[in-house]
């Protein structure tokens, strides 16, 4: 399990417009995933910090993953039913992989 304690502060705070979520690099150039991971939180104020776990089995078996896993949080915007634009990031974090997760 991934655990993160993530703080945020969000310019124009609209409640229920904002999401939180992680992306994982792949071996394809600029693509990411997040495997089969679905549970992303939402702020609830316009600042604060929130607990994000995130389970490495999600990706741990995608052959498409890169390794070391490499791993940053995102800040979306909800412009829409199916798009999310994103409005900040964290600087990448890298996890070793030579133990199961």
């Amino acid at each position: 399990m991934l655990t993160a304690l993530l703080a945020y502060r969000i310019n124009g705070f609209e409640a229920g417009q904002f999401v939180i979520f992680a992306q994982f690099n792949t071996m394809s150039d600029g693509a990411t995933t997040d495997g089969t991971f679905s549970r992303y939180p939402v702020p609830m104020a316009q600042s604060g910090s929130l607990r994000f776990c995130f389970p490495l089995s999600d990706v741990w078996n995608d052959p498409g993953v890169a390794r070391p896993l490499i791993v940053r949080f995102y800040l979306g915007h909800q412009e829409g039913s199916n798009r999310v634009v994103v409005v900040a990031q964290s600087k990448p974090l890298t996890y070793r992989t030579d133990r199961a997760p």
